[in-house]
């Protein structure tokens, strides 16, 4: 079955939609192609550093914050015995 033959009104409405669609796209990429512009110009920030100092008070105080969090070894635990009576690995551990 052919489609419809459509008329030229309704195409010159289709063409007028996607000429103004095409317009507004057209305003976006110019905006954005502006603030690329912009973020080339501005100056880059200057990076930030510490002094020896500065850095040493920085590491202790991390230390004295983290101490409570750090796992302290814990004592060695008797080998679980399996199935067999032999000291290796857990019977609940798959193989």
């Amino acid at each position: 079955m052919r489609p419809p033959r459509l008329d030229s009104e309704l195409l010159r409405a289709a063409l007028l939609g996607y000429e103004i669609r095409r317009k507004k796209i057209d305003e976006k990429i110019g905006e954005i192609r502006k603030e690329l512009e912009r973020a080339k110009i501005s100056a880059p920030v200057p990076k930030r550093h510490l002094s020896a100092g500065a850095g040493r008070r920085i590491a202790v105080a991390s230390r004295k914050r983290w101490a409570p969090q750090v796992r302290r070894p814990k004592m060695a635990e008797e080998p679980a015995i399996d199935a067999a009576g032999m000291p290796g690995d857990d019977p609940t551990r798959p193989r």
